[in-house]
């Protein structure tokens, strides 16, 4: 029916997109710190107030929107298909495209924050940008990839957990952590289903999971790997 699904403080929000949205161009979402929700629908930037129930076209980007963002500024980021990254300083509408040529063109899948750096997840490894603190502006850090000890150069998706840890989550480099100073794998991720990992996530207690080829999930408490029943999709 054109809505989505969101649970909120232990409660489930339904949010019908009124017309002429529509949900099939939905690519990202993204709940920021003052409680408004952002949505990706193809190439546009939309802002939800659940107060109001209104949908204001916020921006339009110059590919399609893959990923949102939202930093410890506020800053809200935005990862597209073939044209790097923009982002909305503060929450403000004004969009501002960081000068860095490496990833002017680049496909950017997951977005995420690890202290002052932002990383940068897609189809050429993981690029890093950090914030000058005399200019505000970003520079380019650096570039993993395989070699480095991603463990693909096909990166789905990034996450970074509550001892500042980046996990990263690869098409046959299954999950590997990165702890400041090396990438991390586990032999116990052997298997050819395990080596594609879409997503990654961390649960209250501080565990890790993620759902493999097979639709089966793995959860990580910090000791061993665990791997559960397959999860089927509708």
């Amino acid at each position: 029916n054109n809505g989505i699904s969101l649970v909120l403080s232990e409660r489930i929000s339904h949010i019908v997109l009124p017309k002429p949205y529509d949900i099939k161009l939905l690519t990202s979402l993204c709940m920021a710190s003052n409680g408004d929700l952002w949505l990706g629908l193809d190439t546009k930037l939309y802002r939800y107030q659940f107060a109001s129930k209104q949908m204001q076209l916020t921006a339009t980007a110059s590919g399609k929107i893959t990923c949102l963002f939202e930093d410890s500024k506020r800053n809200l980021w935005m990862g597209t298909i073939n044209h790097g990254v923009a982002y909305m300083a503060g929450g403000k509408a004004k969009i501002i495209i960081p000068k860095v040529e490496a990833i002017a063109n680049a496909t950017v899948l997951s977005i995420q924050q690890r202290s002052e750096e932002i990383w940068l997840a897609g189809l050429n490894g993981i690029d890093v940008l950090r914030e000058e603190k005399e200019t505000g502006q970003y520079t380019y850090k650096g570039h993993y990839s395989k070699k480095d000890g991603a463990g693909s150069d096909y990166i789905y998706a990034l996450h970074k957990d509550r001892n500042n840890n980046m996990w990263v989550a690869s098409d046959g480099g299954s999950v590997r952590q990165y702890n400041g100073h090396q990438f991390i794998s586990w032999p116990a991720l052997s298997d050819a289903a395990q080596q594609v990992a879409y997503a990654i996530a961390e649960d209250n207690k501080g565990k890790i999971w993620f759902a493999d080829l097979d639709y089966k999930l793995n959860c990580y408490d910090g000791k061993i790997w665990r791997k559960y029943g397959t999860w089927t999709r509708e």
